[in-house]
């Protein structure tokens, strides 16, 4: 019996590392398509999936590296190296508001996600560097529901194939 238990435990800990790495490397990879709508939706969608399925803290630990590939891939102009601590933490305010509201439906949990990270950033650009380029205002909050939608169905897909 106690052998049971651990080996299901580890089975579910070796799980959970996996969905884990497989998150981080598409976050991380996801710069290197110099695209900033395909790039911040697929890392907002790594960052959704990784709230469901990983948790918070996993979800948390993805949210800081994307923006320092992002820099080394050239998608984030080297001008704003200095803005990469707001970037992390507009992404995790992401994850912590969508992981915290989850009492309430999945698009109400979504929407305002995305809209406090949006804020988050426009407004730290504003006062941090003195002015918003697109990188952070509307577009956040676009490639942030892109993101969410994705993950919506990633998540049903997923989950429907493993119930059969």
């Amino acid at each position: 019996m106690i052998l049971e238990k651990y080996l299901t435990d580890s089975k579910s800990i070796a799980v959970t590392l996996i969905k884990f790495a497989l998150l981080l490397s598409i976050s991380i990879t996801a710069p290197l398509l110099h695209n900033q709508i395909i790039t911040g939706s697929l890392v907002n969608a790594a960052l959704f999936i990784g709230t469901a399925t990983v948790g918070v803290f996993g979800a948390s630990l993805i949210c800081l590296l994307p923006s320092i590939f992002a820099l080394a891939s050239g998608t984030l102009p080297a001008a704003l190296a200095p803005f990469i601590p707001f970037i992390m933490a507009s992404n995790i305010i992401l994850v912590a508001v969508f992981f915290y509201l989850k009492k309430y439906n999945y698009w109400l949990r979504i929407i305002i996600a995305s809209c406090l990270k949006f804020l988050f950033l426009f407004f730290a650009s504003l006062s941090i560097i003195n002015f918003s380029t697109s990188m952070f205002s509307w577009i956040q909050f676009l490639t942030a529901l892109i993101g969410g939608t994705m993950a919506y169905f990633i998540l049903k897909f997923s989950r429907t194939a493993y119930e059969k």
